[in-house]
């Protein structure tokens, strides 16, 4: 574990009445081809699931939230049993992606009540258009307190990821959000979004999400398809980061030499209330490195981790 990561971290409030949610794209093994930049030594699993779990560990969360998941049956899910957790894995649907997105929870503290696996490939859109097919995947899934009977949904997912195809990002937004509406107009609790969005604050996707008003530029493809795209504005969503510096968001949650910037997030809804944020390395650290992963970071992407209280 890279303990500069946890000197950066707020002191973790002390409550029963807390509960905290981290969301981690943890890059998957399969994508590793994509990272020139780093030392082979530091890029096998066996040495980066050691730097992973130790995160894990350390944000000790009741709700663990990963993106670009592989290696689940033989790894993963074997580590979240072995630390009192429960976890569900949605994997991508073809079999040359061999990641997914997964949520854990504490065993002993939170009971499944319900699982929505999402497949963004099942829109009509994507019989309309072959470029809505990106093989993206979402979970949501209602959570029960076991000891108060309080509840919570908590979804994640990860969109696809091509800065040119902001259209494609943008409906497997409004398709993750209508899932999470559905599930919240059956149980009436509170809702938490979490993910690597691949998309920066100032987005349609991310200003769609946390119902801001957007604007298109209709000279790019992607903005003109976007109009075609129905926008339910089912519920507020409001986005835990969001004035966490002066300057806003987070400087970054991914970086790599192409692309250094804030795509991460945990989104929430009204019923509940942020009581700490976990910080998050910037550039004062981050300068030192051409991009992540190193030695000391696993993955080219930094965890986040939000601590809530519920509004009752």
């Amino acid at each position: 574990m890279a303990e500069s990561v946890f000197e950066n971290a707020l002191e973790k409030p002390k409550s029963s009445l807390l509960f905290s949610v981290s969301s981690y794209n943890i890059l998957a093994d399969a994508y590793l081809n994509y990272v020139s930049y780093c030392p082979e030594a530091f890029l096998s699993f066996d040495y980066r699931s050691k730097l992973i779990f130790d995160e894990i560990q350390e944000m000790d969360a009741d709700f663990v939230c990963l993106q670009e998941v592989d290696k689940y049956n033989d790894y993963i899910e074997p580590f979240f049993k072995s630390q009192g957790y429960e976890s569900i894995w949605v994997r991508r649907p073809d079999s040359s992606n061999p990641d997914g997105s997964l949520i854990a929870w504490k065993r002993d503290i939170w009971e499944q009540v319900e699982v929505m696996s999402l497949n963004f490939n099942e829109h009509t859109k994507c019989e309309q258009n072959q470029d809505y097919i990106k093989n993206s995947v979402g979970v949501v899934i209602m959570f029960k307190h076991k000891e108060i009977q309080s509840g919570i949904i908590i979804g994640t997912s990860h969109f696809y990821w091509d800065p040119a195809l902001e259209n494609v990002r943008f409906l497997q937004s409004v398709m993750f959000k209508s899932a999470a509406y559905k599930m919240q107009e059956k149980y009436s609790v509170p809702v938490i979004l979490t993910g690597d969005f691949n998309s920066i604050p100032d987005s349609p996707t991310v200003k769609y999400l946390i119902n801001q008003e957007f604007t298109l530029n209709l000279e790019l493809y992607a903005h003109k398809e976007i109009l075609s795209i129905e926008k339910p504005q089912e519920f507020t969503l409001f986005s835990s980061y969001a004035n966490y510096s002066t300057c806003g968001y987070p400087e970054y949650t991914n970086y790599i030499p192409r692309f250094k910037g804030c795509i991460d997030y945990i989104l929430f809804s009204e019923g509940l209330q942020v009581q700490n944020l976990r910080k998050v390395l910037d550039s004062n650290y981050l300068n030192q490195y051409y991009g992540l992963p190193t030695e000391k970071h696993p993955s080219d992407h930094l965890p986040l981790q939000v601590w809530f209280s519920r509004i009752d």
